[in-house]
């Protein structure tokens, strides 16, 4: 019952705090500005610099997640190496260990497709 009531009061504040920001940021914030396409003679470069700032900020994330998770597939490779584990935690650890390079795969792969639309969409702006 306290869990319970702990967390209902989290929740509670949670939502006291996203509703005034959400009003405060209403109130502040000016006209919303016309797309490109609908403004004659506008580049459309000039939106493309910020997208282009978040993507690249994304892939610095995401290059540095595939190192954290590189280094914690080393830990797990020295732990099965060391021989100090029962059959019953090599057997798990090694499960971990493909969980793991799959989540490495796949990660790559993602780096890789966002790297490609980076340069595709974004080598002109430099």
């Amino acid at each position: 019952m306290r869990t319970r009531r702990g967390l209902v009061t989290l929740a509670a504040a949670a939502l006291i705090a996203l509703s005034g920001s959400a009003a405060s940021l209403a109130g502040d914030s000016p006209a919303p500005s016309p797309s490109p396409s609908t403004v004659p003679g506008q580049d459309t470069s000039t939106r493309q610099g910020p997208k282009c700032n978040r993507v690249e900020h994304v892939i610095t994330n995401l290059a540095l997640v595939k190192t954290r998770l590189e280094a914690r597939i080393a830990r797990v490779e020295e732990r099965i190496a060391s021989g100090d584990l029962s059959e019953k935690r090599r057997a798990n650890a090694k499960r971990f260990l493909a969980k793991l390079e799959r989540r490495l795969e796949k990660l790559e792969a993602l780096i890789q497709r966002m790297q490609t639309k980076f340069e595709e969409k974004c080598s002109g702006d430099d």
